[in-house]
């Protein structure tokens, strides 16, 4: 089964490519941070580090992974060219090492599940594949169920290219607030260099191969406004438990990952 799912990831990939190439953008009160930007944006890459420099980190069987929220304002500035938790969006980089030598494990994007401790709430997801085409229809975990209902189905949300309102595609990047356009010309190639960048850096689906690994960002609306870590002591993250599955790709295996920001 896991093998057909594969396949089927070519049709995701032209999904992603065909999106790109649309060049739709939606920021939701970060159009403000590309005002005066008179050059071009040039955002390095985010290097991640192996599992073991990471402390918040798990091994099962020969499965490693680490995850880190980025919380840091200059940092966030740095690598997305926004502060997204200025939008109440928090990228929380993830890091799965594949430490067999003949084993492949299969990491879901739509596996990928936060939810708030306190109110049991899977937070959104930002930015989306569309849920409702196969294989993501079909449940193979729990989450599943919990994740849809936070997925938006394509078409149903605008978004925004400097000052042109377009339907979605295969992706949205949409956030629950009223959406902004990113201003004047001169910050239209800003706002694609920045929308380019969140989907290159997103870990979407991917296939770990043996003594192989893969890193990449998953994004949360984590709060409705702000997310000021400077004033709350902790309490956000500590509300927060991420998800992820590891299916091991030649048998029924599945390893289950939990962690507490």
């Amino acid at each position: 089964m896991l093998d057909e799912y594969g396949r089927s990831l070519g049709k995701s990939a032209r999904r992603y490519v065909a999106f790109l190439c649309r060049g739709y953008l939606a920021l939701s009160f970060l159009g403000l941070q590309l005002a005066g930007c008179t050059s071009p944006l040039k955002l390095p890459r985010y290097e991640a580090q192996g599992v073991g420099a990471y402390v918040n980190r798990q091994v099962q069987g020969d499965v490693r992974v680490a995850v880190q929220p980025i919380t840091d304002a200059e940092e966030q500035r740095k690598y997305f060219g926004v502060v997204l938790t200025d939008a109440g969006v928090l990228p929380v980089l993830i890091v799965v090492e594949d430490h067999s030598s003949s084993r492949r494990f299969l990491i879901r994007d739509d596996l990928i599940v936060m939810r708030a401790k306190s109110t049991n709430q899977v937070l959104a997801k930002p930015m989306l594949q569309d849920m409702s085409d196969a294989p993501y229809a079909e449940p193979m975990h729990k989450v599943s169920a919990a994740t849809s209902t936070s997925a938006v189905a394509a078409g149903d949300v605008a978004l925004l290219a400097g000052n042109t309102v377009a339907a979605a595609g295969a992706f949205v990047f949409a956030l629950p607030a009223v959406l902004m356009a990113v201003g004047v010309a001169k910050n239209a190639e800003s706002a694609a260099i920045i929308q380019n960048n969140l989907f290159d850096n997103t870990l979407f689906t991917k296939t770990v191969m043996p003594n192989k690994s893969i890193s990449g960002f998953a994004y949360f609306k984590a709060a409705d406004g702000k997310l000021d870590f400077a004033r709350d002591d902790g309490k956000v993250l500590d509300d927060l438990i991420l998800r992820l599955q590891a299916a091991d790709m030649d048998s029924e295996t599945r390893y289950d990952f939990e962690f507490r920001m």
